[in-house]
């Protein structure tokens, strides 16, 4: 994932502030110089060794530094510093500071306006007379750049570069593109190492299409660190969605905007805000129509449905997007002390992950466009590492959570900490107060995990593990006695007597003779369910071969159409927006490491969101293959129709569930099959049941002060007298 290929030429020159001062033999390397001066009021003509002899353009000065050439044109390394209103220059047409190393594929004979790069190379303000919005750091403004294509900087396939407190020229299409090769490919050709970007700033304006992301990252780009940077988005490229402009059927969403865009097959784009919540997220564009073009289409699983009033976004209107195309992505990205106006951070993972480092965001809204989310990861791929400390937001319209991850995930590879809300699967360490008490989500069922208003929201065994009875409040489906366990699919053996969590010996191990066989815990083809309702299930596990589990799988799988008839509906998908739609549930509590060996209990979801059109099969399996043999306790699998529970009550339920066996009834309190309660002595309350025909649970017992009354069946009562002695 790093390989990139970068220049590594050392600086081998003294470099300094204030005037210039050289070794004696300082005439050995003249004209070239390790520092650079450039004045609006010098000339390309002069040396450039001080301010009254400064160098008129960068361009020039960089191919006077050591080991700089005119041709071909070639930067070399030192520092470049330079007074405010300097134009970059060059032979290009609104060109910028574009330098390429050995990597770029036009390395051979660069592009017009374009160096060959050495490095290290620091370009400094020298002569500040001004501040960016909201900073905190003196700038000279460095002009170069114009429209889409032109950024103010541009560096591919290069190593060491710093700049410092620079503003780039106002409105051009783009501050700075980096690890983009020079022909635009942003899938690693281009990618970047070492670069600081220190106190920079530039504010994109109105903007146009084609303008934007203000940063732009390519793929195979690492140890990037940008700080106190002042960057806006791009509202050019924000599209509002009218009413009924988002049209879902045959699992394609097609979108209509308001407004033309620009948007390409294969770009990743984010929908806030609509409607129906469920076409929120980040998908990746399939087709494109209209002239001018208004609409466009991504994949969807799910019911046909429409809804609008959404706002649709994409890297463009990011002030920093983190874009690696199809490559295998960038990390080692530190951005600290940010100002952005109407943009955020774009995350998005590459084909190997990705990584970014966030600190003391503070982006703004203008009071009539709608900004984009603060901070968006677009999907988790393993390995993804984010973190987010501290972010506040202020003058939007609209409203999006402070940070948000989109799709399935575990919550571990994000973490938050006090960035307003947070939706999608992640760690989070603080939550406002304020922001906690207007949710109607809670933090689980918006795939958080942390300590929320002093109560955890997090997963332990803890409970489970006292085995204790418990209050049934819905049946159990699920097969608790192992010896009645049989194959959904593949072969194997099952030893029904082994070693329990609780101390007995009533778990199955269940070995496979196939590649990956499925032991059955519940199956039906004629249960009803439909829209609305819940499954919520599972079971104690544990890796008898201590090796994990089969495919690194969870080892609890549940499906409505587990024999593939493809007729039993969907469930919502369990994740942050976007998470599609499948017919089986998703992990609440999944094993989080291989392990040695111990119990663990996994747990599961499905919010029913189409149900059953035809032949269908519901089934809860484990899944065990020839070199995992696994062992199983307690399986528990609730049906809970429509409007019987709240969302959040069941994403309670799903995150503390208890096994209890399959014969206890609802209302009782109840175990697992076998356990005895076993107690010195108890206490009993005192009753007398009416008649023997009395409503009653076989094995309900009362007593009185003459008999013990015993329920031997259902609504049947049978007592005995007692007797002093």
């Amino acid at each position: 994932m790093r390989s990139v290929a970068v220049a590594s030429v050392m600086l081998g020159a003294v470099i300094g502030y204030g005037a210039a001062s050289y070794p004696a033999n300082a005439s050995s390397f003249s004209p070239n110089a390790a520092i650079q001066y450039v004045s609006p009021r010098g000339s390309d003509s002069n040396d450039g060794l001080s301010w009254e002899n400064a160098k008129l353009t960068g361009y020039a000065a960089c191919e006077a530094l050591v080991g700089g050439a005119v041709d071909p044109p070639t930067c070399g390394h030192g520092t470049i510093r330079i007074a405010d209103n300097v134009a970059w220059g060059g032979p290009l047409p609104e060109g910028g500071l574009y330098e390429m190393g050995p990597g770029d594929p036009n390395y051979s004979s660069p592009l017009l306006g374009w160096q060959r790069y050495t490095g290290p190379l620091t370009i400094d303000c020298g002569i500040p007379t001004g501040m960016g919005p909201h900073g905190h750091e003196s700038l000279c403004t460095l002009l170069g750049g114009g429209t889409a294509g032109r950024p103010g900087f541009w560096l591919s396939s290069l190593t060491s570069f710093t700049m410092r407190n620079i503003a780039l020229e106002n409105y051009v299409s783009q501050a700075g593109r980096l690890g983009i090769a020079s022909n635009g490919d942003r899938n690693g050709v281009g990618g970047v190492s070492g670069i600081f970007l220190d106190g920079i700033s530039h504010n994109l304006g109105a903007c146009s299409l084609g303008y934007g992301p203000d940063l732009d990252v390519g793929s195979n780009s690492f140890w990037i660190y940008i700080h106190a940077a002042t960057l806006s988005g791009c509202t050019a490229e924000n599209f509002t969605v009218p009413s009924s402009g988002l049209v879902r059927g045959s699992n394609i969403v097609r979108v209509t905007t308001q407004e033309p865009n620009d948007l390409v097959v294969g770009q990743t784009v984010n929908i806030q805000n609509a409607t129906d919540s469920t076409f929120n997220g980040s998908y990746v564009v399939t087709s494109v129509s209209g002239h001018s073009q208004r609409s466009f289409t991504f994949a969807q699983v799910g019911p046909a449905a429409t809804s609008g009033n959404a706002n649709v976004f994409n890297f463009r209107s990011f002030a920093i997007a983190i874009e690696p195309g199809s490559g295998s992505g960038s990390g080692l990205i530190f951005i600290k002390e940010p100002v952005f106006s109407m943009g955020g951070i774009w995350m998005a993972p590459g084909k190997n992950g990705g990584g970014v480092y966030i600190d003391d965001v503070n982006i703004e809204g203008d009071f009539t466009h709608p900004a984009t989310v603060p901070v968006l990861v677009t999907k988790i791929v393993n390995p993804t590492f984010v973190q987010v400390n501290h972010l506040e937001q202020s003058d939007v319209v609209n409203v999006v959570p402070g940070v948000e991850i989109d799709g399935p995930g575990q919550p571990d590879y994000v973490l938050v900490n006090g960035a307003g809300n947070v939706v999608g699967p992640a760690t989070v360490q603080s939550l406002s107060p304020n922001f906690l008490a207007n949710m109607a989500s809670s933090p689980r069922r918006i795939g958080n995990i942390g300590t929320f208003g002093g109560r955890s929201n997090a997963d332990t065994d803890a409970a489970r593990r006292l085995f204790s009875p418990v209050a049934v409040r819905f049946t159990n489906l699920a097969t608790t006695k192992a010896a009645s366990w049989t194959f959904f699919d593949g072969a194997g053996s099952f030893n029904a007597s082994v070693a329990d969590p609780s101390g007995g010996k009533a778990a199955g191990r269940v070995t496979s003779s196939s590649k990956q066989s499925h032991v059955q815990f519940y199956t039906s083809g004629t249960i009803a369910y439909g829209a609305g309702d819940y499954w919520i299930y599972g079971t104690w596990v544990r890796s008898q071969t201590g090796n994990g589990y089969s495919s690194n799988a969870t080892p609890l799988r549940f499906s409505l159409n587990g024999k593939g008839s493809s007729q039993g509906g969907l469930c919502y998908g369990v994740g942050g927006p976007g998470t599609p739609s499948t017919a089986g549930g998703g992990s609440v509590i999944a094993p989080a490491y291989a392990g040695d060996g111990q119990w663990e209990f996994v747990s599961g979801i499905c919010k029913v969101q189409i149900g059953p059109s035809g032949s269908y099969d519901v089934n809860l399996v484990g899944t065990i293959d020839a070199t995992h043999v696994a062992e199983f306790y307690g399986p528990v699998l609730l049906h809970i129709p429509a409007g019987t529970i709240s969302d959040n009550e069941a994403w309670e339920l799903a995150t503390t569930l208890q096994s209890y066996s399959r014969d206890c009834a609802v209302g009782t309190i109840c175990g697992m099959d076998g356990q005895i309660l076993q107690e010195a002595a108890f206490s009993l309350k005192l009753g007398t049941p009416a008649l023997s025909s009395d409503q009653c649970v076989a094995g309900t017992i009362w007593a009185d002060s003459k008999f013990v009354y015993v329920c031997t069946a259902t609504d049947t009562i049978k007592r005995s007298a007692l007797s002093s002695f």
